[in-house]
């Protein structure tokens, strides 16, 4: 299977980029063959010397500054023709390296969140710069292996065209070293599957080790934090030198064993000379010192060229490892798909009917969940940790698909429609979630807010700030909008990020917006005065708040309580006060009131 999805790749890339391929195959092929051209040339210049030795000295001079003119004038053509070669193949190569890398990051966006759960972000890293560069490397070694065996086609030929019985040794020992070289490719793909396999985890720990910095210092976790990577990079070391230690020492067989035939071509043409045997082409011409010497240069660039199949051959077989990685992710199935309708404008209402969820093992999380989210209100979903409160909040905009039931989405013109048949970019523009993690990026306090409106005016931007709660803040600082917040945010607190990441939300003006336990870092206070502000704004959404704290939950118009993976209690924060006992405990409001009675 992984065999399949690297040829399918392989066809791809090559179906992409075929024309510049194709003419970089053309240049190669030219340029190479050329060698053996070079070598003919010397050949016929030695044999051509050779004969007028004896001659008057300005005819033998002429000779020599003939042939130094021809072989100058065609070694000048021949390096400004690779000159032009090697340009145009870097930038060949450059380019299937950046569509590579173009296709495995959008494949990483559209990407469902169960997927990414089970790729780390170390893992995805590695994949897009490590194995996209294994390939680029594979790829520019390919081209080596045409060249080579470009060279080598050319100086078998050469060999053939003076005598036969110089090329048939070197013939068959070339192709017993392609064979070897065969089977020892199969095996370093193995062994570098393993080594990438073992880098993914470096990866991934140094990028935990690097993003939860504060968290191991706050631990006092350092020494085991370095043990564990220690033993990633051992592993990583490990399966690296035993591959390394495998192409050491089996890479050069091949190379050792045509290199035989050297002395074979050696001993060979000097019985030739002795007997003055034809050249298998040319009327009367027999062989001599100048063929011996051009078949002695053919073949030592044919030994010290096999050298490089040795190292493209690794550099391929590595390649072979990180395309079968890169495969996984370009080729991977998605799940949720697209649908075409457009809701019409306005308040949306959602119902959520007879939906279950399971997890990877079939355990279910959700069961038979029931509930109606109507415009304009602000409703509380409740549940202990773990009932699936955000699981819940991932299938409203589609961020997860449930495996039974049904979660359709009513417009102001009274249609029902199954999300699954809207327009996911669209749904998830009306019905938007903002989750637990405040993330921000490495940008500014515009950039980030106006990932929620790309077209948004500055007048928008202080107006959702605003009613995030959060516009006098900024306006204290000596860059205002365009104060950098620094990688992840680093240079807020927990409370105005998360300030940040609502100002976001607000922006877009969603018809529905889910708050996953967003405002946790905000005091009670602060939270009252951004959901009141909430309620004025031009823009009344619905409000889908995921919460365990009390006063949250005072702030909304209704309650929920998720438990067994349903909604076993519904209505207002009041009558379930008094009526549920299940509300009571989760809410601690027995303990409350205690203490309340004994102050």
């Amino acid at each position: 299977m992984e065999q399949t999805q690297v040829w399918r790749l392989t066809k791809d890339l090559l179906r992409r980029h075929r024309r510049r391929l194709s003419v970089l195959l053309v240049l190669t092929i030219i340029g190479f063959m050329s060698m053996s051209i070079s070598h003919w040339l010397f050949g016929e210049a030695v044999g051509d010397m050779e004969e007028n030795l004896l001659s008057e000295e300005p005819l033998f001079m002429r000779v020599i500054f003939w042939w130094m003119a021809v072989i100058l004038g065609f070694t000048f053509v021949r390096g400004c023709f690779l000159f032009v070669m090697a340009v145009f193949r870097v930038n060949s190569i450059q380019r299937i390296l950046h569509d590579l890398r173009a296709r495995l990051f959008n494949r990483v966006q559209v990407m469902e969140l169960d997927w990414h759960h089970k790729h780390g972000a170390g893992e995805l890293v590695t994949r897009t710069t490590r194995d996209c560069d294994m390939v680029r490397n594979a790829t520019d070694s390919a081209f080596q292996l045409i060249e080579v065996a470009t060279m080598l086609c050319g100086s078998i030929i050469l060999l053939f065209v003076y005598h036969w019985t110089l090329a048939v040794v070197p013939l068959v020992l070339v192709l017993i070293a392609m064979r070897m070289y065969y089977g020892q490719a199969k095996v370093m793909v193995g062994l570098n599957r393993k080594t990438d396999d073992a880098y993914d985890h470096v990866t991934q720990e140094l990028t935990e080790g690097i993003a939860g910095v504060r968290v191991v210092k706050a631990f006092g976790l350092e020494s085991k934090r370095l043990a564990r990577f220690g033993e990633y990079v051992n592993t990583f070391i490990g399966h690296g030198l035993r591959a390394v230690k495998y192409a050491a020492t089996r890479i050069p067989l091949p190379q050792l064993m045509v290199s035989m035939a050297h002395p074979w071509v050696l001993i060979v043409g000097v019985i030739l000379i002795k007997n003055e045997a034809p050249l298998t082409f040319g009327e009367n011409e027999v062989f001599g010192v100048g063929p011996l010497v051009s078949a002695l240069m053919a073949m030592t660039t044919l030994i010290f060229r096999l050298d490089g199949i040795g190292s493209a051959m690794r550099l391929i077989a590595e390649a072979i490892a990180s395309m079968q990685r890169l495969s996984e992710v370009i080729y991977a199935e998605e799940h949720i798909h697209s649908g075409k309708h457009r809701l019409a404008d306005g308040p949306l209402q959602v119902d959520v009917r007879d939906v279950a969820v399971h997890d990877e093992k079939g355990n279910v999380i959700i069961n038979d969940c029931h509930f109606t989210l109507k415009p304009g209100h602000i409703v509380a979903l409740i549940g202990a940790t773990g009932s699936g409160k955000s699981i819940i909040s991932s299938l409203l905009p589609r961020l997860k698909d449930p495996q039974q039931g049904a979660v359709t989405v009513t417009d102001q013109t009274g249609a029902a429609y199954n999300i699954k048949d809207c327009d996911l970019s669209l749904l998830r523009r009306r019905i938007h979630v903002v989750p637990q993690e405040s993330f921000l990026f490495s940008d500014t306090v515009a950039g980030n807010v106006r990932m929620g409106k790309s077209d948004a005016t500055d007048e928008e931007l202080w107006a959702a700030l605003q009613a995030a709660g959060i516009d006098g803040f900024i306006r204290g600082l000596d860059g205002q909008l365009e104060t950098k917040v620094g990688e992840r945010g680093m240079n807020l607190s927990g409370g105005q990020k998360q300030r940040l990441c609502l100002a976001r939300a607000l922006i877009g003006k969603p018809d529905i917006l889910i708050l996953d336990d967003s405002t946790s870092a905000l005091d009670a206070v602060t939270e009252a005065g951004i959901f009141e502000s909430m309620r004025g704004h031009e823009h009344n959404s619905s409000i889908l708040l995921i919460t365990t704290r009390l006063s949250s939950v005072l702030l909304a118009d209704s309650v929920m309580m998720l438990a067994d993976g349903q909604i076993v209690e519904d209505g207002k924060h009041e009558a379930l006060a008094k009526e549920s006992v299940r509300y009571r405990e989760l809410l601690c409001l027995d303990d409350i009131q205690g203490q309340e009675g004994a102050s």
